[in-house]
């Protein structure tokens, strides 16, 4: 037993000196508070000098959240981020197109967001180069997620000419849903719904382009009835 640990430890770092030695020179830019590293830099000496060429983000568990190449200090090739249960979220190719090519997006029960025969529209990350957000078109509809800093969905909104159009749902960083809105044109529109993190509805009602109309409901934290009020159809409250 205590030789099949040893071998394995052996294997560990004999694999950890492979990838540093492939990779460049290992350099800790930033740390956790326990002092696990955090972004880790990797160069190689090219004519003489030092050159960037990969980056790797690690989550304080010590899992890989992000890595890929660099290039002239810009991301290069394929990037991929990954959930911490180390389940793929993200990868694209930053090749000849800065905010990357043929996007993959998935949730964390490794459900296709955005695949690569999506058109993109806009995707934007952080400063350390992490996805908050992406908008994607498939023929005249489009989408657009945005995501906790899990990288759980947070957002999907539909829209239509880069307008926002349709069902739109928001969610809470367990995966219940956060509440269901409609959009016309851009302006709230038909049904609206809010639920509590527990799943319990906490209220809703109607609009008619970005007018409170109909009957709107109110529920308490354990789900149970709380008031009603009623708006005419130009938005006033009626007594």
């Amino acid at each position: 037993m205590r030789k099949r640990l040893f071998t394995t430890f052996f294997a560990f770092i004999v694999a950890a000196v492979l990838f540093s030695c492939s990779k460049g020179e290992e350099q800790v830019i930033s740390t956790y508070n326990d002092g696990k590293p955090k972004l880790v830099a990797y160069t190689k000496n090219i004519d003489g000098k030092k050159v960037l060429v990969y980056q790797r983000m690690f989550y304080q568990s010590g899992k890989v959240r992000f890595e890929g190449e660099m290039k002239n200090d810009q991301k290069f090739g394929v990037w991929k981020y990954f959930f911490e249960s180390g389940d793929l979220f993200a990868q694209t190719d930053f090749t000849t197109n800065k905010a990357g090519e043929k996007w993959e997006v998935f949730t964390a029960d490794n459900k296709p967001l955005v695949t690569a025969n999506d058109t993109l529209i806009t995707a934007a990350l952080t400063s350390d180069n992490e996805l908050v957000s992406i908008s994607v078109r498939n023929q005249n509809l489009g989408t657009m997620y945005r995501f906790y800093e899990s990288f759980k969905l947070r957002e999907k909104w539909a829209l239509s000419n880069n307008i926002l159009n349709g069902q739109s749902m928001s969610y809470f960083e367990n995966g219940n849903t956060q509440s269901i809105h409609h959009y016309a044109d851009g302006l709230q529109d038909s049904t609206y719904v809010v639920f509590t993190e527990s799943g319990s509805k906490l209220y809703s009602g109607q609009y008619k382009m970005g007018i409170k109309v109909g009957k709107w409901e109110y529920y308490n934290s354990d789900g149970s009835f709380a008031r009603s009020e009623m708006y005419d159809n130009n938005g006033n409250k009626v007594e």
